[in-house]
């Protein structure tokens, strides 16, 4: 898995995101009531995670859709468990076919134990024995927002508080996760009280509610009020958290990389970067990035950084050979500790002058010249040809895919003055520039 900071940024003074990591689990947690509000349109619903399928199951890896940043590591998927936990990554869960697209858990019916859980990392919104025994009981999911802040909610929606608890009361309960891209790191718990009931005896709940880092042994515990959280005893969930609540855990700490500001512009077929640093901790490097898509990056430079510093720093970057053929690059920084430890901005994008416009053909009276300004980029099956009043070809010659020189000339055959006509053509014949010119 990829390490990483998070990293404040902002343009002008609107926002401010930081880079910060930690080895271990370092989270604080408010608690609030916002309300509980269920998915709509747009969900998705976990393939056959409902009454008929039994327990202990997990679902296939789920593309987050960007990255989240958990004990110090990035991640852009995730799986969820019917008993109430979101595994980050790919944890390699065999899966099975008894109940279609799910696995089970490696290691049989795991206990509610966030110090000695052998699956990990996980995130635990109410971590025990959990059942489908409605047919209204679902696991959905849905990312929703655009980058930079993008959010990844997951709900479990009327479950019943013991697996199996065929007879009433069901203790039906429902809860969200929701992960989020900005600020990096930041969790929501928020859960619903349905109208059943929890069971007793050996229908009891027994549950855990907390996160669980990389390592065993590392993990935070809270209670259903969420008044307290701590990383040396386990609190024993027994009573459903109130309707609305919201347990909100954030990253603390300060701000290794203060960005102030990351900007591109467009100059004479070069992209020309700069970014401003408020402040520096153990920075020790900028990797410059590129996109087509906005989604596949590809390094094209580095620039050191100033390793620790209070004052403000200025940045710049020059990428002489963007694409020709697209209208809009993207660039993103990627920022290095020292440590190895690194995380992304957010994405700035940057439109090319032209880029979807034809090429323009003209003549150059007197030198016997054909002049072809390619705007974009012109691929091999493209032809230059030039014909006479009546239709005849007079010459032609195939464009070289790979030169995006600013103005290609061809020199026509002596003699032969006329009117004629020059044209740029495609790969089925279709005329994509033209021009008419008389030669003397």
């Amino acid at each position: 898995m990829k390490r990483s900071h998070k990293i404040f940024l902002s343009f002008g003074a609107a926002f401010l995101l930081a880079f910060s990591s930690f080895g271990i689990l370092n989270y604080g947690m408010v608690v609030s009531n916002p309300g509980f509000v269920a998915l709509g349109a747009g969900k998705t619903t976990v393939p056959n995670f409902n009454w008929f399928c039994g327990d202990q199951d997990v679902s296939s890896p789920i593309n987050l859709g960007f990255t989240f940043v958990y004990d110090g590591n990035s991640y852009t998927q995730f799986e969820m468990s019917d008993n109430g936990q979101i595994f980050l990554g790919a944890p390699g869960i065999s899966c099975n076919s008894n109940c279609g697209i799910s696995c089970t858990f490696p290691n049989g019916i795991e206990p509610a134990n966030l110090s000695g859980g052998v699956d990990r990392p996980a995130i635990c919104p109410l971590w025990d024995d959990l059942g489908f025994n409605s047919s209204s009981s679902a696991v959905n999911y849905q990312m929703s927002g655009s980058a930079p802040n993008r959010i990844m909610t997951v709900e479990w929606i009327l479950m019943d508080w013991k697996y199996n608890n065929s007879s009433s009361p069901h203790g039906g309960i429902s809860f969200q996760v929701i992960l989020y891209e900005s600020p990096a790191g930041q969790i929501d718990f928020i859960y619903k009280q349905e109208s059943q009931p929890l069971g007793v005896s050996t229908q009891s709940p027994n549950a855990r509610i907390g996160l669980m880092g990389t390592a065993s042994g590392d993990y935070y515990s809270t209670n259903a009020t969420g008044s307290t959280i701590t990383k040396s005893s386990q609190f024993i969930v027994t009573t459903k958290p109130v309707t609305g609540v919201r347990f909100r855990w954030t990253v603390p700490g300060g701000l290794p990389v203060e960005l102030a500001s990351f900007n591109g512009k467009y100059d004479i077929e070069k992209i020309l970067l700069d970014w401003e640093t408020a402040s520096e901790k153990n920075n020790d490097y900028f990797i410059i990035e590129r996109s087509v898509n906005s989604e596949d990056f590809e390094t094209i430079g580095r620039i050191k950084g100033k390793g620790n510093s209070e004052t403000e720093s200025s940045y710049n970057f020059t990428d002489a050979d963007p694409p020709k053929d697209r209208a809009l690059i993207y660039y993103r920084l990627q920022q290095n500790d020292f440590d190895t430890r690194k995380t992304y901005s957010n994405i700035i994008t940057i439109k090319i002058p032209d880029a979807d416009k034809p090429p323009e053909i003209f003549y150059q009276p007197g030198s016997s010249t054909l002049k072809l300004i390619p705007h974009s980029y012109m691929n091999s099956a493209m032809k230059i040809r030039v014909i006479d009043i009546s239709g005849k070809l007079i010459w032609e010659k195939a464009l070289n895919g790979n030169n995006q020189d600013d103005i290609l000339i061809f020199t026509l055959p002596p003699g032969m003055p006329g009117i004629y006509f020059a044209g740029v053509t495609g790969a089925s014949g279709e005329i994509i520039s033209k021009t008419r010119f008389i030669r003397d």
